[in-house]
C-alpha cells in the first residue's frame, strides 16, 4: 500500500509542472481569442501573450537542462540572511560511494562466504534495509550511483541465496524491478528466478510454493533464451519444471546440461532419475543412475528422499545395491597401491 502511494505521489510530482505549463498556455490562447473577438483585455499587447505561449512551450525542453546547469554551477545561495545549499547530483553520488568502501562487494561475489564475506553481508544488508524503508527511488540517482546500487542488491541477494536465506534473497532481488532505465539482463533474470525457488522451499503451503514456481518460470526461460548454453540456468529451469510436474521437459533441459558440461553429469543424471521415478519409469531410472560413476555424490544420492520413498521393491533393491557398489568403488579408488588411504 505504501509503495503504491509513493508511486502515485511520484507521478503527481512529475506531472504538476507540465499541467502548470499547459494551464498558462490555455489561458493565453483564451486571452488571444477574447482580444480578437471582443477587443479585451485591451491593456495587454498581443505580442506579450504570444511571448508567454512561446516561453511556456519551451519550458519542458529547456527547463531540465537549465536546472541541471544551475545546480552544477551554484552551490550556495543567500536568501534573506539565510544560506541555502542546493542539492546536487554529484552529492548523491559521493554520498553513496562514501557509505560503501571500495572492495566491499568482492567477498559477496564468491561462491562461499568467509569471515570478511559474512561481515559485509550483514553490513550491506542493513544498509539496504534502510534504503528500502526510506522508500528512495533509485531512478533519481545518477547513472554511476544507479549501477552501484544495483550491484549491491545483486551481491546481497546472491549472498542470501548462498546462506540459504530464501525469503530474504527474493525480497532483496525483487528491488531490481524498481529500476526503469533498462530491463533485467540474463544474469538478473536467473538470480530473481532462482530466488523464487529458494523462497518457495521456506513456504509450508503447497499452493503458495507452486505460485512461486510459476513466477520463477518466465524469468528462467527469459534468461535461457538470452544465454541458451548456461548450465546453471538450465539446471534451475529444469528444477522448476520438475516441481511443476513437467518431467519430460525437465529431462530435456538436463540432457542439454550433460552435453554442454561433463562436470554436470552426476547431478544431472541424478535429477533425471528422480524425474523418471516420479513417472514410475523405474527401470530407466536405474539405468540413469548406473551412468553415474563413483564419487562423493553417492553419499547424497543414497539419502535422496525421492528414491527412498519409492514403494516398488525391485527398484529399492537395485537402488540399494547400486549405492553400495558405487560407494565401495569410490573407497577403493581413494587407496594407494600400498593400501594407504590418500
Amino acid at each position: 500500500m505504501r509503495e503504491a502511494i509513493r508511486r502515485v505521489l511520484d507521478r503527481t510530482e512529475r506531472s504538476l509542472p507540465k499541467l502548470a505549463v499547459w494551464f498558462v498556455v490555455l489561458c493565453c490562447i483564451g486571452a488571444l481569442f477574447t482580444k480578437w473577438r471582443y477587443g479585451r483585455p485591451a491593456a495587454t499587447p498581443v505580442h506579450y501573450l504570444l511571448a508567454i505561449i512561446l516561453f511556456a512551450g519551451l519550458m519542458p525542453v529547456l527547463g531540465p537542462k537549465l536546472e541541471e546547469y544551475v545546480v552544477s554551477r551554484v552551490r550556495k545561495l543567500g536568501v534573506g540572511g539565510f544560506k541555502v545549499e542546493l542539492f546536487q547530483k554529484q552529492v548523491a553520488r559521493s554520498r553513496l560511494e562514501g557509505e560503501l568502501p571500495t572492495g566491499a562487494l568482492l567477498p559477496l561475489m564468491a561462491d562461499e562466504l568467509g569471515g570478511p564475506g559474512m561481515y559485509w553481508y550483514e553490513r550491506l544488508s542493513f544498509w539496504l534495509y534502510l534504503k528500502f524503508d526510506q522508500g528512495e527511488d533509485p531512478n533519481k540517482l545518477d547513472a554511476e550511483s544507479k549501477d552501484q546500487y544495483r550491484s549491491i542488491i545483486i551481491a546481497v541477494g546472491r549472498a542470501a541465496g548462498i546462506m540459504g536465506h530464501g525469503t530474504k534473497c527474493l525480497q532483496v532481488l525483487s528491488h531490481l524491478r524498481s529500476f526503469t532505465d533498462r530491463g533485467l539482463n540474463s544474469d538478473e533474470q536467473f538470480l530473481l528466478g532462482s530466488a523464487y525457488i529458494y523462497a518457495a522451499r521456506e513456504l509450508s503451503a503447497e499452493s503458495e510454493r507452486r505460485a512461486y514456481y510459476r513466477k520463477s518460470l518466465p524469468l528462467l526461460r527469459g534468461a535461457a533464451k538470452k544465454n541458451p548454453r548456461s548450465v546453471k540456468i538450465l539446471f534451475n529451469l529444469a528444477w522448476v519444471l520438475d516441481e511443476l510436474g513437467r518431467y519430460d521437459k525437465a529431462i530435456e533441459y538436463l540432457r542439454i546440461c550433460i552435453a554442454a558440461d561433463k562436470k554436470s553429469v552426476p547431478l544431472a543424471r541424478r535429477n533425471i532419475a528422480s524425474a523418471m521415478v516420479k513417472q514410475r519409469r523405474f527401470t530407466e531410472a536405474i539405468q540413469e543412475l548406473t551412468g553415474i560413476g563413483p564419487g562423493s555424490w553417492w553419499t547424497e544420492i543414497a539419502k535422496d528422499s525421492d528414491f527412498l520413498a519409492v514403494q516398488n521393491s525391485h527398484f529399492r533393491q537395485e537402488f540399494e545395491n547400486l549405492c553400495k557398489l558405487r560407494q565401495q568403488e569410490g573407497q577403493s579408488q581413494r587407496l594407494t597401491p600400498n593400501g594407504a588411504a590418500t
